[in-house]
């Protein structure tokens, strides 16, 4: 059975923060006709969503496959995607320019490559018709991802071992060639386009990511104070990444590149402490990504053990109430291994 995906809080105040970004650097130039730095918030969306699926794939069953992945993700967006896309269609085209229905019906053809979510590919330019082009990242998204996890399912190490070099060679072709990661609709290298650069990269480098996260919280939780180096490495982490964001807005063209990697060490800083700080709260077999809010798993609990006086034969030995051993002294590894519990930390057994 997949377990569930861990939930970090510090991500989710994170996302919620780089959807405000996206959302101002549309608004702003829409109206100013000219963009801000917000556009750098999409590659921490990237490198998140290769973090996420990293793990997903490590927590899944091996016989699931890229199209089952695939699919579990598109059919959580795709409602709230056509639908917002036929709204806009509608208004576009029905109430401002009043089209007929012939004439909607071929708009509706034109828009073909969107409503099946395929224009972040080869199959669309810079001429295709596009009514809602901000949502061409859910349409890369998908699809690079079905390319990585088929990937992860066969060269997982070969893979990862390639990631770093392959999001560093991506990102500096685009630093060489465009001087900033604003672009998506044009092509190169005559079968890929720049958004799907980006997705590879930034996914990558989620990946990478994603292993850092389980060695560095390996280190907190083998700290002496590990809930205090948790804490430090969560302020530390956000820190690093507000000051990012917030220095986009105002230099944001190959800077870019430098705030991308800030993303990355926060998110490592960020998850690997808030992953920490569970295990150093004692949730025992609670979902550790949790500290902050909100559990995982179901707690797996000892029974209580029964006073040696009620127990057939112990009160005539003659020992103690509460230092029988396996009862209520040291823990009885073969009982625990019994109810699937660790002996040494009331944790579930792996």
């Amino acid at each position: 059975m997949e377990k569930t995906v861990r939930r970090y809080v510090t991500i989710d105040l994170a996302k919620a923060l780089f959807t405000m970004m996206i959302a101002v650097f549309h608004l702003w130039a829409h109206y100013e006709q000219r963009g801000l730095g917000g556009f750098i918030a999409v590659e921490f969306f990237f490198l998140v969503s290769g973090f996420f699926l990293m793990e997903q794939h490590d927590r899944s069953p091996r016989s699931r496959t890229p199209l089952q992945y695939t699919w579990s993700r598109a059919k959580k967006f795709y409602p709230h995607y056509i639908f917002s896309f036929l709204m806009l269609f509608l208004w576009r085209y029905s109430f401002q320019n009043h089209y007929g229905l012939a004439e909607l019906g071929r708009k509706l053809t034109q828009s073909a490559t969107e409503i099946s979510m395929l224009y972040g590919t080869i199959l669309s330019d810079e001429k295709t018709v596009i009514l809602n082009s901000s949502t061409w990242y859910i349409s890369i998204l998908l699809i690079v991802g079905y390319v990585l996890w088929a990937l992860l399912d066969r060269h997982e190490h070969a893979l990862l071992t390639a990631a770093p070099v392959a999001s560093f060679w991506i990102y500096a072709y685009m630093a060489y060639t465009l001087g900033t990661t604003n672009n998506w609709r044009t092509h190169v290298f005559g079968v890929l386009n720049y958004a799907a650069l980006r997705a590879v990269a930034g996914m990558l480098l989620g990946a990478v990511c994603y292993r850092a996260h389980q060695g560095y919280r390996a280190w907190v939780e083998a700290r002496r104070s590990p809930e205090r180096t948790a804490w430090l490495s969560i302020l530390a982490g956000a820190a690093v990444m507000l000051l990012a964001a917030a220095a986009s807005y105002r230099w944001y063209r190959a800077a870019c590149f430098f705030y991308i990697a800030c993303f990355a060490l926060s998110t490592v800083l960020l998850t690997g402490g808030e992953s920490a700080l569970a295990k150093a709260d004692g949730k025992a077999g609670t979902d550790p990504a949790s500290p902050l809010g909100g559990g995982g798993d179901t707690a797996c609990s000892l029974p209580e053990p029964l006073p040696c006086d009620q127990s057939p034969g112990l009160g005539q030995a003659g020992l103690p109430s509460g230092h029988h051993p396996g009862i209520s002294g040291a823990p009885d590894p073969l009982l625990h291994h019994h109810i699937g519990c660790d002996p040494r930390g009331m944790s579930p057994a792996h």
